[in-house]
């Protein structure tokens, strides 16, 4: 015999929740794409008109004519980011530097540092053959520079594995919520409550249970321990004090609230039929 909860009227709150982490997974997806290619790809090139600094599929030109400083600065003091990478091996984003100033870095190491100052901004790199670099990009010769090797295997091995888990984090949770939502219930079975919706069912046995009430209108509100809380949904751990200790809410609304006391735990759950099921409760464990 199965009583089945209200309806629970989670829809929008789990799209809600569902749009946000798959926003937040696909921009964390797309830094963690972008690191990895900008970092299989970083170059520095000079040619006649432009510096060039290859990142990913972005090609920042900085034209020749409106470069006023380059320098080259051997360890820099100081560093801070704001805003990028900062791992062994790759610095990129937005940083500072006590001789720089901000500066948009696209680098393997933050020593022997070559900035280029243009049109009100500033660039930091780092050319495995600084000298050459500036030497180039002085005369208009043309060229291509590598960075400074720097294995940044470990960081990237890192943020490749941490953009799968996001991109595959948001896709489990839905899957999980919408399979809660789907398949809540209470079974009455032979010698055991079954509460289903999770991939396994609570199970509860009847010699367990010590006393079913139905409490019309809980005083206060359960505040969330472990599991998920929206609304027209609560499962898992929380805290209710006027309810009782240790308590575990399987429900789709709080007004009515079966109760149960059991093994030093409070299970609040809600089907339909309050009074029918914890009548048969009551019946089945033997306290009617």
């Amino acid at each position: 015999m199965i009583y089945r909860p209200p309806k629970a009227n989670a829809g929008p709150a789990v799209w809600i929740f569902a749009g946000v982490t798959v926003i937040a997974a696909v921009v964390v997806a797309w830094l963690g794409i972008s690191s990895l290619w900008g970092s299989a790809t970083l170059r520095y090139e000079v040619t006649g008109a432009h510096a060039i600094i290859h990142w990913g599929p972005t090609a920042i030109e900085i034209d020749r004519d409106s470069i006023v400083d380059v320098a080259f600065i051997e360890s820099p003091t100081r560093g801070r980011r704001h805003v990028g990478i900062n791992m062994a091996g790759l610095k990129q984003g937005r940083w500072s530097f006590a001789e720089t100033g901000p500066v948009s870095l696209y680098a393997t190491t933050t020593r022997g540092l070559v900035t280029i100052e243009a049109a009100g901004q500033k660039w930091g790199i780092s050319p495995a053959e600084p000298e050459a670099f500036i030497e180039a990009l002085e005369t208009g010769q043309p060229g291509v520079f590598e960075p400074v090797e720097q294995s940044a295997a470990a960081g990237l091995t890192f943020m490749a594995i941490l953009t799968l888990g996001i991109v595959a984090l948001p896709a489990g949770l839905i899957t999980s919520l919408r399979r809660l939502v789907r398949n809540i219930g209470y079974e009455l079975r032979d010698d055991e409550l079954w509460i289903h919706g999770s991939w396994r069912p609570v199970r509860i046995p009847y010699r367990t249970i010590d006393s079913v009430r139905v409490e019309e209108r809980p005083a206060g509100h359960p505040t969330r321990i472990v599991g998920t809380a929206l609304p027209g949904l609560m499962w898992g751990s929380f805290s209710w004090r006027s309810l009782g200790p240790n308590v575990k809410l399987y429900v789709t609304r709080l007004q009515p609230l079966v109760v149960l006391q059991t093994g030093g735990r409070t299970v609040g759950l809600s089907p339909e039929d309050a009074e029918g099921f914890a009548r048969e409760l009551k019946r089945r464990i033997g306290k009617d």
